[in-house]
């Protein structure tokens, strides 16, 4: 398929029903395969893959209950938006869905030192009209990323990945414009963790995550203490405020607020309270 198209409605559901989408682009009905997807403010979204459109229409039936977005989408790089429209029980609605450009983001992500960061983690968040978007990537084995198919406008960047600290930005795609947007990791170091009661004894088996103040990155995934209810944390970003949480098993929990120092170990006891 050589063209894509994104299409934004917000449709306020009465009861399940039917929707006959018309889709063109340039004028002329479009034919090919969509990706159609429902996305409420709360449950899963809807979602059906391979929806196959014939001269430019095709009908969607048992449609679910509430207020959505609707995103229709195809490889390429196209998009339109249009909001409003309203959907009654035993009825089916027409909406017209007029295709436009669709952007591209992509580049690389290596450590302060220069190196490449294998399998880094990049999130991105679009705040439109129709609500935020969150797209996830992973960048390859040489620290390459590339994200097609993203909706024109502001996006909300953060990248993570070991051998440094997280790092963010913003960045505002023009209709068909492709990025080339490098990343680089931030200074780091290690922090570990000890977990004790409010006798002094150590507990194990506590979660233990982290999160930077300025929003910048946060644990990839918890980890648990060990027998001597110790955890050690690597790749924490330096010289910010991170905070540092442990939860332990029966449910007590404890907070505090530290300082990573660059390429050294920064240790930090965390007393969970009294069991109430």
């Amino acid at each position: 398929m050589e063209e894509g198209e994104d299409a934004l409605i917000a449709l306020d559901f009465d009861a399940a029903a039917a929707l006959d989408l018309r889709v063109s682009g340039a004028g002329k009905p479009y034919s090919g395969v969509l990706r159609v997807e429902l996305r409420g403010d709360s449950g899963r979204p809807w979602t059906r893959r391979g929806v196959v459109v014939s001269a430019g229409t095709v009908r969607l039936t048992e449609l679910p209950i509430g207020t959505y977005t609707l995103l229709v989408s195809a490889p390429g790089s196209r998009h339109s938006r249009q909001t409003g429209g309203e959907l009654t029980a035993g009825r089916a609605t027409d909406v017209t869905l007029e295709l436009g450009r669709m952007s591209r983001l992509r580049g690389s992500v290596r450590t302060a030192a220069g190196s490449t960061v294998a399998m880094a983690r990049v999130t991105l968040t679009h705040r439109g009209d129709a609500g935020p978007l969150r797209v996830l990537a992973t960048a390859n084995a040489s620290g390459a990323y590339d994200v097609p198919d993203l909706l024109p406008g502001s996006w909300s960047l953060s990248v993570q990945g070991r051998g440094g600290g997280g790092t963010s930005t913003e960045v505002t795609l023009e209709p068909g414009e492709t990025r080339e947007l490098d990343f680089k990791l931030t200074a780091a170091g290690t922090l570990e963790v000890e977990v004790r009661n409010e006798r002094g004894r150590t507990v194990s088996g506590a979660v233990v995550f982290w999160r930077s103040e300025l929003g910048t990155s946060r644990s990839l995934r918890p980890a648990r203490s060990d027998a001597q209810g110790r955890v050690v944390l690597t790749d924490v970003p330096a010289n910010e405020s991170i905070t540092v949480r442990a939860r332990a098993v029966d449910g007590r929990t404890q907070v505090e607020r530290v300082n990573v120092s660059a390429d050294k170990t920064t240790r930090v006891v965390l007393r969970l309270p009294k069991a109430e």
